[in-house]
């Protein structure tokens, strides 16, 4: 085969697989969201859920409260687990693991 017939062919394919990738359909299924459980609690009782002294892992950000059980990032032994079982809202803002911002919110 010559040159110029490979590379129509290449191109051809190209051309289909673009139309192909343009007419498909877009299918957005994102997973059934968590059941949400309204809960207050104070920064002492807040303190029990940091996934060691409780498997639930919760994290609070202005006042409201996140169960991140499950999550990786805030497993026992990774970067963001300081941040579990207390208010972190200043800490994040501040990116600092530093004691003295914990339960500043609120």
């Amino acid at each position: 085969m010559s040159e110029w017939l490979i590379v129509a062919v290449v191109a051809i394919v190209a051309v289909l697989f673009l139309v192909y990738q343009a007419n498909k359909k877009i299918e957005f299924n994102p997973p059934p969201p968590k059941e949400i459980v309204k809960m207050d609690l104070t920064f002492e009782q807040l303190l029990k859920y940091d996934g060691i002294k409780d498997k639930k892992t919760l994290l609070a950000l202005k006042g409201e409260i996140y169960d991140v059980t499950g999550s990786p990032f805030y497993e026992p032994g990774s970067g963001y687990h300081a941040f579990t079982g207390r208010d972190a809202s200043v800490n994040l803002a501040k990116m600092s693991h530093d004691e003295q911002y914990f339960n500043k919110y609120g």
